[in-house]
């Protein structure tokens, strides 16, 4: 969660550079957005007190959790050569009506890979590329039991790596499951190998 709060700031000052902006321009979206959450948070507490801040950063909280709980189900375990663009085989999708309907389509996350400026209303089913173990809120649900995510996830996993990674990223892949020290990866991986 830190990294992706530095990457953000990274990313931004670059931006803002590109622009000729300064950092305290109105331009800088995270400050806007800043203080967007500081003023809601003044708003909690002029309408409920301490307790309604209370309320509202737990709410927060709750949410951030949620967030980085659903992108780590869209991208378990897929691995990408970091100096490559992200492509749509990097990350899990799910095709399941009531998923995308409850996810405002956010199961159609290939999609988003290959045009990150698509409405999530206009997100297409790339039915060619990974598909997560079940429905979206049964992979989601199933991350916080460790040994059964494992159960579903391996099978997709060796599947990414025989089917969809790149041959550089089959090193990767073969790396990571070999510190990952599941037998059922790392067998796979020696019979790839053979």
């Amino acid at each position: 969660m830190y990294r992706t709060v530095v990457n953000a700031w990274e990313i931004e000052t670059s931006r803002l550079d590109k622009l000729g902006a300064s950092f305290f321009s109105p331009r800088n979206v995270l400050l806007r957005l800043g203080i967007i959450a500081l003023s809601t948070t003044v708003v909690a507490y002029l309408l409920s007190g301490w307790k309604g801040v209370v309320f509202y950063l737990t709410v927060c909280i709750l949410t951030k959790v949620t967030l980085e709980a659903l992108n780590y189900v869209e991208h378990y375990g897929i691995v990408r050569v970091p100096s490559e663009p992200v492509q749509p085989r990097h990350s899990w999708n799910c095709n399941h009506l009531i998923s995308s309907i409850f996810t405002y389509n956010l199961t159609r996350h290939s999609h988003h890979h290959a045009d990150a400026q698509v409405p999530f209303q206009d997100l297409r089913v790339y039915e060619d590329q990974p598909k997560m173990p079940g429905g979206f809120m049964t992979a989601y649900l199933t991350t916080w039991i460790p040994p059964l995510w494992r159960k579903q996830i391996t099978p997709k996993l060796r599947e990414w790596d025989a089917k969809y990674a790149s041959q550089d990223e089959q090193a990767l892949a073969a790396e990571a499951n070999e510190l990952s020290r599941w037998a059922e990866l790392t067998a796979n991986r020696m019979v790839r190998a053979a």
